[in-house]
């Protein structure tokens, strides 16, 4: 809906879609990222993770801070995609080529 919004807008205005959609290819590359990560995974890891979540310690160093954890865990999580695809790899518009 919001690009939809955008690309109306980029007419009205006669505006740059591209450069107004930017904000969200980029969230959708890295959530695309994230599906492949958590995709390569067995139960064991991801059960690990989410035990995880319950550490206090954890908890205030996400939720405690203005660090953008979506960004920089997408940044972890790319060596890992490199090695080994998921069969339900996922690939967006906006994925990198």
């Amino acid at each position: 809906m919001a690009t939809g919004a955008m690309a109306a807008y980029a007419i009205i205005k006669n505006r740059d879609y591209n450069k107004l959609v930017q904000k969200y290819k980029r969230i959708i590359n890295i959530m695309s990222n994230y599906r492949n990560f958590y995709d390569t995974i067995d139960d064991d890891t991801f059960d690990t993770i989410v035990r995880s979540e319950d550490n206090p310690v954890l908890s205030k160093l996400v939720y405690g801070t203005n660090i953008d954890w979506l960004k920089y865990g997408s940044i972890a999580f790319a060596p890992f995609l490199k090695h080994k695809d998921s069969p339900n790899f996922h690939e967006t518009y906006s994925s990198p080529k």
